[in-house]
């Protein structure tokens, strides 16, 4: 089964037209489904605490939704995120921005009605290896352990057996699709996965599964995209401490300069694999100003 992952980091009534609320820690998440693919979107709650979940939503989305019923900074910072990740937009017509969007390329104005009509239109095929990233897991009387996730590539199948960020072996007894029971699920899709070979104590938010194991690292090499908004240059990166997140995970980060160029050193070690996004956060704004793709894992 196909899904789509839609962000919709400004505007909290329009994610609740959009489908139907369902779990909240730092992202809401609101439910539908429509013309037979299933719709998931993320919604940001408690910015003012967890200002990263903005930049998370962003980066597990197909396709990001950004209202102008309300012209302010989330609007601001949630574009430069889509554009360094070169996500496609859908920017209502409350108000015209076009005048913010000079420069932007795969972007549709579309009206607030038309909105859920449009987003099935962004389910992908089911390419590359799978991976799920999961952000809660918890016991179910009857059914045994259960984690939440989002396929973010390739598909799912009942009885496939896929690797855990620790190394260890986890299998998949049953799907479930807001709360519907599937033999598989494609990218985009927010799942429910009943395991086994693992407890469900042993999972963090953001851990991974995968055809191959994914690690937690906490030093690498990167290559750097800074948007042009920022107003600051790579060199002026050396020795500052900023927010690293990738997906679910987040961590802080020191950056240094070395002789082939940029390197990271994270307080706590998160899932990352050689060539993996993530955005950068800083206290000035605009706050979200950078892309990195991890090069080269270890220390310098």
């Amino acid at each position: 089964m196909q899904g789509v992952i839609a962000a919709l980091p400004n505007d909290f009534a329009l994610a609740e037209e959009l489908g139907k609320k369902g779990t909240t820690n730092g992202i809401t998440f609101f439910n539908r489904k429509a013309e037979g693919k299933y719709i998931t979107v993320l919604a940001p709650t408690s910015i003012e605490e967890k200002y990263y979940a903005i930049a998370q939503s962003i980066m597990l989305a197909n396709v990001v939704v950004l209202s102008t019923a309300r012209i302010d900074t989330i609007f601001g910072e949630s574009l430069i995120a889509a554009s360094l990740l070169s996500k496609p937009l859908l920017i209502t017509d409350d108000t015209d921005a076009s005048s913010l969007l000079k420069g932007m390329r795969d972007y549709k104005i579309v009206s607030r009605s038309s909105v859920l009509s449009l987003l099935p239109g962004f389910a992908q095929s089911a390419e590359g290896a799978t991976k799920v990233e999961i952000d809660r897991a918890f016991p179910v009387k009857g059914v045994g352990d259960v984690l939440l996730g989002i396929v973010l590539s390739g598909e799912v199948k009942v009885h496939d057996t896929l690797m855990h960020t620790s190394g260890k072996q986890v299998a998949i007894r049953s799907i479930q699709a807001q709360d519907e029971d599937i033999e598989s699920a494609s990218k985009g899709v927010r799942v429910g996965l009943a395991i086994k070979g693992i407890g469900y104590e042993e999972f963090e938010k953001g851990d991974v599964l995968a055809e191959q194991q994914i690690k937690k690292i906490g030093e690498f090499e990167f290559d750097i995209a800074i948007s042009d908004y920022a107003g600051i240059k790579v060199d002026e990166l050396n020795g500052m401490r900023l927010l690293l997140v990738h997906n679910f995970s987040f961590a802080e980060a020191e950056i240094s300069q070395t002789g082939r160029g940029l390197f990271a050193r994270l307080k706590k070690p998160i899932p990352l694999a050689n060539g993996d996004q993530f955005l950068l956060i800083r206290e000035k704004s605009p706050r979200i100003f950078a892309k990195g793709i991890v090069t080269k894992q270890g220390s310098q």
